[in-house]
């Protein structure tokens, strides 16, 4: 990412960013992201202060930045602005799980399920450990995506603390979404973060 566009990003951030960004403490890795083409979004980050959190930031058709955070629709409204293109529905799932990837970096309790093996679990009580094999053979549990109303109909499933919640997006092929939630299950082994 060329100097001046960190130094941009880092006016948009705030402080302590530019102050950052005058030291050469701010670094930003380009993030592969489906349905865009290379070195659109960035995570950003002061890699001397562990304690600032990764931004991720696009850059807009126009050159300037855009900050990359809030609900699900917000995030896919910047990026269909920045020239999503979602012509297949693998295309869709990758553009969804990165989507709801973002959105959960705003929601701290939020974890999107790539892969069961993934997932964290505690010891659970055999309640719990039952919720959780329940879960655990449900077809819901992985990301799918099958085509419907000139776009793609995708389906993840996220852990919010202790609950597993299936988030159905409506995908455009211009990367606008609209999105729908439903519990699949409560109660489950999940660490709880603070």
């Amino acid at each position: 990412m060329p100097p001046d566009f960190v130094q941009e990003v880092a006016d948009l951030l705030g402080a302590p960013w530019p102050e950052l960004a005058a030291t050469g403490d701010v670094l930003a890795q380009s993030r592969p992201f489906a349905g865009l083409p290379p070195d659109t979004v960035w995570d950003v980050f002061a890699p001397s202060n562990p304690h600032m959190p990764r931004v991720a930031v696009g850059r807009a058709r126009s050159g300037e930045p855009v900050l990359l955070d809030g609900l699900s629709e917000e995030i896919a409204a910047k990026l269909s602005s920045m020239g999503a293109d979602v012509p297949d529905a693998t295309t869709a799932v990758g553009y969804v799980l990165e989507v709801a990837a973002l959105a959960g970096r705003s929601d701290a309790y939020a974890q999107v399920v790539r892969d069961p093996d993934s997932i964290d679990w505690r010891p659970g009580s055999p309640e719990e450990e039952a919720r959780k094999s329940a879960l655990l053979a449900s077809p819901e549990l992985l990301p799918a995506a099958v085509p419907a109303n000139g776009g793609f109909a995708v389906s993840v499933t996220l852990l919010r603390g202790e609950d597993a919640v299936r988030a159905d997006f409506a995908v455009d092929p211009f990367g606008q979404v609209t999105v729908e939630e439903r519990v699949l299950a409560t109660g489950l082994p999940l660490p709880v973060v603070f």
